[in-house]
């Protein structure tokens, strides 16, 4: 009894094409090859079983398409009809022989099991190329430029939709709405640092205000830079540099010290902003007193406003500008 899988694989045939004209040419192979076989067969009936035709016919014609088929696709892969529908036979595994050819055939010798072994073929697994004895032969008939692995025709499938790769393209803006970005970003950057420390959260509200105001990254650090040179000295800064200006080696004042530590905030920054890293604001305070120092006592004075060094008897700063 046939089952539900059984006949889906009958209608392989109804929804493949391929396998469709694979098993119409085979059929118009055969007929071909039939009817040279029954040609021969009936001269040999008239010379040699005259009379007898009806009782030795089926047999004679049997044993004849039996050697026939097996002798010609074992040795060449092909008849001649199946040359004329250019098909062949090949075997799965290794050589095309006259014993495979004789396997796949032997059910030719009586139509009725040569029509058990195609259905058998169809309704088992496998290659539905092949009849039932074309699994025991490990042959296959193959159309020519057919791969040998049976590939089912499916419907065609429909192409996803994919849309197009882009790259982003920020939008346009005015140099007039850029500017006035400019400043809104400036005082969220001055808000952020308003106490001299900058949060991980403020820095991700930041990042999210660059992506709106489309800040670039070197703007965006250039103004930090600019920004961090303006925070004010809180008292506990303003303590550690006190601590700092009592334990140095420098021969200035506190106060001069304080001086010279808002001088040297911005240019540490600077510094930092052009070759990275970080640098330890109150060392660099406790270096430039400690050289400011050296420079008083060799006849120089300091000037209140950047703490460089300068000679006695200038009224203005080289390094700053600022009257001293």
């Amino acid at each position: 009894m046939l089952t539900c899988d059984d006949m889906s694989r009958f209608g392989l045939i109804i929804s493949d094409k391929n396998l469709q004209d694979s098993w119409i040419k085979r059929i118009v192979s055969a007929v071909i090859d039939g009817i040279i076989i029954g040609i021969i067969a009936l001269i040999i009936i008239s010379v040699f079983f005259y009379g007898w035709g009806f009782w030795f016919g089926s047999l004679i014609f049997g044993v004849l398409w039996l050697l026939y088929f097996a002798l010609m696709e074992g040795t060449r892969g092909t008849t001649i009809g199946k040359k004329m529908m250019h098909s062949k036979v090949v075997s799965t595994s290794g050589n095309m022989d006259v014993s495979k050819g004789f396997i796949r055939n032997i059910s030719k010798i009586y139509w009725v099991v040569l029509l058990i072994d195609i259905v058998v073929g169809l309704a088992t697994e496998g290659d539905p190329r092949q009849r039932f004895l074309d699994r025991y032969a490990n042959t296959v008939v193959l159309r020519e430029g057919e791969n040998i692995q049976y590939m089912p025709l499916s419907a065609p499938v429909q192409p996803t939709y994919q849309p197009a790769q882009q790259t982003y393209q920020p939008p346009y803006i005015s140099p007039d709405t850029y500017a006035a970005n400019i400043k809104v970003y400036t005082k969220a950057l001055e808000w952020a640092w308003r106490d001299g420390i900058k949060t991980r959260q403020e820095d991700e509200t930041l990042e999210v205000m660059r992506d709106g105001l489309h800040i670039t990254a070197e703007d965006h650090k250039k103004l930090e830079m600019e920004v961090k040179k303006r925070i004010p000295w809180t008292e506990s800064d303003l303590e550690e540099i006190k601590e700092a200006g009592k334990h140095s080696s420098s021969k200035l004042t506190v106060e001069e010290f304080i001086k010279i530590s808002g001088a040297v905030r911005p240019q540490v920054i600077a510094k930092e902003y052009f070759e990275g890293g970080k640098t330890d604001m109150r060392e660099a305070v406790v270096q430039r007193s400690t050289i400011g120092a050296e420079k008083k006592e060799e006849g120089f004075k300091i000037c209140p406003h950047c703490g460089e060094p300068l000679k006695k008897g200038l009224k203005v700063c080289p390094s700053c500008g600022e009257t001293v």
